[in-house]
């Protein structure tokens, strides 16, 4: 067979393994597929990791394997949120199946190029019919608008769910209530209020099906065009709402500042309307006619008052969270709480607020310093280059444990890994808590090694297998856990609260932290010459928590969303 036909083969395979409708003789063939090319094993590693990624983003992250459940006896720590990662706010829909399918299509030119290596002139000679995406399929896998703020906003069933401050590619948008506002790249920006139902298009155009929209367009923008059943509302340079509220007889257009053009629909027979600012118009019938809609803008929510309501929000949950970090605290497991605390800057401290942990167990800060931290009135430690670092000391032994932090990636290196915890590597004992990068983004991975008395060192690894974070997750606040369950004897990652991956414990070892450092890693010797090498961390971590067993998902995933800004 040419290397153009197992090639073709090969990712017909994995995409028919990936979407679950592969049969056992499919499955086998892969298997040997995978087992005779270095290259379809790697080309397979990045098919598998976008796919992860994809459904995390967009749908249910898929159930963890059965291997490693434990009998009823555990069943109390092995709950749903552990084992099943909790939703995201959608169900796996046909729109998520298309933009994967999308996305592996668009990976195939450069997936199946590994199998045609430099100076093999007959495997060149093969060639690889490309693949061609249109400009429709482009705008849907690239964003055309940041979700910038995400207020009280209940996703509808079986919709797609965007995170705020990620990037929104051509979709629908449907949501059941609260309020969001999205800035596209065009510079519009347009505030929706659920319930709603719209269409992103692209950077200069949107389609609403119901809700209410306000939309401010600058002049580099001018030309932004909302679509609906009635007609187009053209911006001329201006600010306007629409309002197509379930609650209402007719759609209305309100010209709040500027002028817009009204362009029916050709059914109706009715000419375009210029419509200025201080006037409205009822949609749906002739534009030229009298209407009696009088301007209200006070129903229509703007860029002004959706920043003030999320303040607002966000000050009740962080009132919410403080309560809930002062009942943590209480946990009798608890080791270690490193958060902000004000204290001099000369101290150089990061305050440990377990109650049983001692003065010696503060943490010391290396070349950091105090930034923004999610909360507001409340900061965090910045790190800038490779040096900045906090030193801990955490001595003794648990048979479980977990980590838990919150950091915000200012940006992924292209090759660096990036440090959470390592320990000090003259210790006997050694933890490493990293995200190892993948080009779609990263895993999140724990190591753990011991040295005997023989000078043997024992290092075990374990990683989420899948992609944890994406690349343009970097610039926003996240939340990663490590549960390491001696009794269910698993090792278990966590981002946002959720499940990305498990791996069984290889061999149970007591866990030692003692000596270790919080964010860049100072010991490249241990690793010179390897890939593993530069372990940085660049950006910020708000709090990082050491607890003396495995907590349970459902903890976790409580966690998160009280945490949450």
């Amino acid at each position: 067979m040419s290397t153009r036909d197992e090639s073709t083969e090969l990712i017909a395979l994995i995409e028919t393994v990936l979407n679950g409708s592969a049969s056992l003789t499919e499955v086998r063939r892969l298997d040997e597929l995978l087992e005779e090319s270095a290259a379809a094993r790697s080309t397979y590693l990045d098919y598998v990791d976008l796919h992860a990624g994809l459904r995390r983003r967009y749908s249910h992250p898929a159930e963890e394997p059965s291997q490693g459940r434990q009998e009823t006896s555990s069943a109390n720590r092995l709950d749903a949120a552990q084992g099943v990662a909790p939703p995201r706010g959608g169900k796996p829909s046909g729109a998520w199946r298309m933009l994967g399918l999308m996305a592996l299509a668009a990976c195939v030119p450069l997936a199946v190029a590994q199998f045609i290596r430099p100076g093999n002139d007959s495997q060149k000679a093969e060639g690889l019919a490309e693949v061609t995406i249109s400009p429709d399929q482009k705008a849907s896998l690239a964003g055309v608008a940041v979700l910038s703020r995400a207020v009280d906003v209940e996703w509808s069933e079986g919709e797609l769910s965007h995170a705020e401050g990620v990037a929104v590619p051509a979709s629908k948008i449907a949501f059941d209530s609260g309020v969001m506002q999205l800035e596209f790249y065009s510079g519009a920006v347009a505030v929706i209020e659920g319930p709603a139902e719209i269409d992103v298009i692209d950077a200069m155009s949107a389609r609403l099906h119901s809700g209410k929209l306000r939309a401010r367009v600058p002049p580099q923008a001018r030309g932004f065009t909302v679509h609906t059943s009635d007609g187009e509302v053209v911006d001329l340079g201006t600010e306007f709402a629409i309002d197509l509220g379930a609650d209402r007889e007719w759609g209305e257009l309100h010209v709040i500042d500027g002028e817009v053009r009204f362009d029916p629909v050709q059914e109706t027979g009715h000419a375009s309307r210029q419509v200025f600012g201080g006037e409205a118009m009822r949609l749906g019938s002739d534009p030229h006619g009298e209407h009696g809609v009088e301007l209200t803008t006070d129903r229509f929510i703007g860029t002004a008052e959706i920043e003030k309501i999320s303040r607002q929000r966000k000050t009740k949950r962080h009132r919410r969270w403080r309560q809930w970090r002062s009942e943590f605290l209480a946990d009798p497991d608890l080791v270690a709480w490193y958060g902000y605390s004000p204290e001099p800057e000369w101290s150089r401290t990061l305050r440990n607020y377990a109650p049983q942990g001692s003065d010696d167990s503060h943490g010391v800060l290396v070349g950091c310093q105090w930034g923004p931290g999610r909360w507001p009135n409340q900061r965090a430690l910045r790190f800038r280059n490779a040096s900045h670092r906090v030193s801990v000391n955490l001595p003794g032994q648990h048979e479980s444990i977990t980590l838990a932090t919150w950091a915000y990636l200012d940006k992924l290196h292209p090759t660096n890994q990036v440090a959470l915890m390592h320990a000090d590597t003259l210790q006997p004992r050694l933890i490493h808590w990293t995200l190892d990068r993948v080009p779609s983004g990263a895993l999140l991975h724990f190591s753990e090694s011991s040295t005997p008395q023989r000078g043997e060192v024992r290092r075990l690894h374990y990683s989420s297998k899948r992609g944890a974070i994406q690349n343009e997750d970097a610039g926003s606040w996240l939340h990663f856990a490590l549960v390491y369950d001696a009794d269910l004897k698993r090792v278990t990652h966590y981002c946002n609260g959720e499940v990305v991956g498990w791996a069984p414990i290889i061999e149970v070892r007591p866990i030692e932290i003692g000596v270790a450092d919080i964010g860049n890693w100072p010991y490249k010797y241990w690793a010179k010459g390897t890939e593993f090498e530069t372990r940085n961390l660049m950006g910020r971590i708000d709090e990082f928590v050491v607890v003396g067993r495995a907590m349970s998902g459902s903890e976790l995933a409580e966690m998160y969303k009280v945490g949450k800004p």
